[in-house]
């Protein structure tokens, strides 16, 4: 979840931050750096319409251009990969009622370099509301594969709900497509030629017939070769 997310066509905070610089969960500093840091949650269950803050607290002094990035899942299902960044150390938000779910977040503090200076401890939250979730079996598909995404709701949808596609295709933001299927807890399709080498993200997003937002997924990712 992008728990940031106040819009159902935002999709800056689903690219990928670089990976490589992640550390191990034994660790909590990297290139000597003498910074260690941890995070802290205001509450473990945020009402609708209620805020959510993360602390996050490092020892020492941060260099000039550190960043925040963010990594976690929902329930169980990755959906924060390390793109949404920030400068702050406290981060806020307003729970909207349709991405309820069960929420794992830890944080990393990078310097200018993009080298990670130290790693908080994860926190757990739930968000409650509407929810569902999107996941996949797997993140990589060749061509001729099928792409396969699972779908679960924790309530039944409206009368008249429209379901649309919102994301990224190698980075690039993609206007809300049409769902385009019958059953709508499993969406296939396979990969061909024009797929590959494509770097997809995904979420689904459910809506009231006044196009109103019903619930919305996490973001997935799937790429192509």
């Amino acid at each position: 979840m992008d728990q940031s997310d106040s819009t159902a066509s935002s999709s800056g905070d689903m690219i990928s931050g670089n990976s490589s610089y992640r550390l191990p969960p034994s660790q909590n500093q990297q290139f000597n750096s003498g910074i260690t840091c941890s995070v802290a949650v205001n509450a473990t269950s945020i009402a609708a319409n209620a805020n959510l803050t993360y602390t996050i607290t490092a020892s020492g002094t941060l260099p000039t251009g550190y960043k925040v990035i963010t990594y976690g899942t929902k329930n169980n299902v990755v959906d924060q990969f390390g793109g949404e960044t920030s400068t702050n150390l406290i981060l806020s938000y307003t729970n909207p009622g349709y991405l309820a779910g069960n929420y794992t977040r830890y944080f990393q503090i990078i310097d200018s370099a993009g080298r990670a200076l130290c790693q908080t401890n994860t926190v757990a939250v739930t968000l409650q509301g509407r929810g569902c979730t999107l996941s996949t079996d797997t993140s990589f598909i060749k061509v001729g594969q099928a792409i396969i995404l699972n779908i679960s709701y924790a309530q039944t949808n409206p009368t008249g709900a429209v379901l649309k596609w919102y994301g990224s295709n190698n980075d690039v933001e993609i206007a809300g497509d049409n769902y385009g299927q019958t059953n709508i807890n499993q969406w296939v399709s396979v990969a061909n030629e024009s797929n590959r080498g494509v770097r997809y993200v995904r979420r689904l997003v459910v809506h009231n017939a006044d196009n109103s937002i019903f619930c919305q997924t996490n973001n997935v990712r799937v790429r192509v070769d």
